[in-house]
């Protein structure tokens, strides 16, 4: 199995049955089975599957306890921010942002 280093951050992050994990999405069998048949019937309707993670629902408290919590990392912490601003974005309009990245790195939606 690939291990992913700092330049390929969630670079072996699966979605799988078996309701176990180190590091994936799992979920019981019957939903993997479930989400699976989903996912080919999307696909061969010729559809993309977008996939959004964030590190917690990114709610007024747990914004301050991820910020407390690695307060000793400022470039998580900043990294966090800019996902925040796509989870903002979704809450607010309910449908995915279209998302850019600046010439600096930066999340931008629309």
């Amino acid at each position: 199995m690939k291990r992913c280093g700092a330049s390929d951050p969630g670079g072996d992050i699966f979605i799988h049955g078996a309701c176990i994990t180190i590091g994936c999405l799992p979920l019981t069998d019957d939903k993997i089975r479930e989400l699976y048949v989903l996912a080919v019937e999307t696909r061969e309707g010729g559809r993309k599957i977008p996939v959004h993670i964030f590190p917690a629902r990114l709610s007024a408290d747990n914004w301050q306890w991820l910020r407390q919590k690695h307060q000793a990392d400022p470039q998580l912490i900043r990294f966090r921010q800019n996902l925040k601003t796509g989870y903002n974005w979704f809450e607010k309009h309910r449908q995915l942002p279209r998302l850019r990245v600046s010439p600096e790195g930066v999340y931008q939606c629309s």
